[in-house]
């Protein structure tokens, strides 16, 4: 009976433990992001991400033309 009692009082201490570890992070992120303004919006983040995607492809675009561009000129010489 004792050993249960302690398994059981490391299980809660345990889930108290993880429980308060998601909390603090969670208002860490919130202070670094809305009062500091030290960390961008999540949303933010993801426009920005999803801008440098489109960068990325506009730029493979282009630099495929510059490079068919590139073979019509050498073929006309």
């Amino acid at each position: 009976i004792v050993a249960h009692q302690i398994g059981s009082i490391a299980r809660r201490f345990k889930r108290w433990g993880i429980s308060n570890k998601n909390n603090f992070l969670q208002n860490m992120a919130e202070y670094l992001q809305e009062e500091s303004g030290h960390l961008p919006p999540r949303e933010a983040v993801e426009d920005f991400s999803m801008e440098v995607t489109r960068l990325q492809h506009d730029t493979a675009r282009f630099e495929a033309k510059l490079q068919q561009f590139h073979k019509q000129r050498m073929g006309q010489k």
